[in-house]
């Protein structure tokens, strides 16, 4: 993935140089042969993001993919393709690489990790994980949620305590999921060990307000960079939820 977008930085300076040094009444006449490299690396370098699950990166992406189409397509006209060609040359395509793929990396060692915690019964929620993560927040706000609130509800039944956890009113089966945290903290599994921490606890409320904000706040948006801070708090919760409803070994 470095190596691509080396390369696409490289044939995007040639551009830029040479729209500099020769000027723009060269592109009038025809495309250059620097273009139609750039849009070679370009495409290399879709194709490699893909996986990258970069938001930042898909931006660049989706910049470019939108330039260049209009580059390249003939039926503009040539003061629209010149007018584009001169955006291409100011925009700044400046991300740290290496930062946004080892993080798309490290989420999914993450999520990797969690399917060795929990086991079976997240796989759906899991796999979904893998292919919203990165792409959408709003889904993966309310995904995350919905692991919350079924980790918490198996810890509760597979220890026998259904109770604690049921409303007692009438239309609604169980209390909300700010009241179940609230009891996790002080409840105890089978072996002793409590549920949750007190700290955990404290933590999981950002990733419950995410939830709700994608589940119930239309007019407003998530943002990733509001998931990926607070995403190790629930793997951290979700760790400790695991040894109240499931035995195995958990992997170093």
């Amino acid at each position: 993935m470095e190596e691509e977008y080396k390369e696409f930085l490289s044939d995007l300076k040639e551009v830029k140089t040479a729209l500099k040094y020769l000027g723009m009444s060269y592109y009038k006449r025809r495309i250059p042969k620097r273009l139609r490299k750039l849009r070679g690396s370009w495409k290399t370098l879709k194709d490699k993001s893909k996986s990258q699950r970069s938001k930042k990166l898909s931006e660049v992406i989706e910049t470019l993919d939108q330039y260049l189409k209009v580059v390249f397509d003939e039926e503009k006209s040539s003061g629209e393709r010149i007018r584009t060609i001169e955006k291409i040359r100011d925009e700044r395509f400046d991300i740290d690489i290496k930062s946004e793929t080892r993080k798309a990396e490290e989420k999914r060692a993450e999520i990797k990790r969690l399917r060795g915690i929990l086991g079976g019964d997240f796989e759906t929620e899991l796999n979904d994980l893998e292919i919203v993560y990165g792409e959408s927040a709003l889904c993966t706000a309310f995904l995350l949620r919905r692991m919350l609130e079924k980790a918490l509800y198996f810890s509760f039944v597979r220890n026998g305590k259904l109770d604690r956890i049921e409303s007692g009113q009438s239309g609604k089966k169980f209390i909300g999921l700010k009241k179940m945290i609230g009891k996790a903290q002080s409840e105890v599994a089978k072996d002793g060990s409590p549920f949750l921490n007190n700290k955990t606890a404290g933590n999981l409320m950002r990733i419950k307000f995410l939830g709700d904000y994608a589940a119930h706040n239309f007019l407003s948006e998530v943002k990733m960079d509001d998931i990926d801070r607070n995403f190790t708090y629930l793997c951290k919760a979700l760790e400790e939820l695991s040894r109240c409803f499931k035995q195995l070994t958990l992997p170093t």
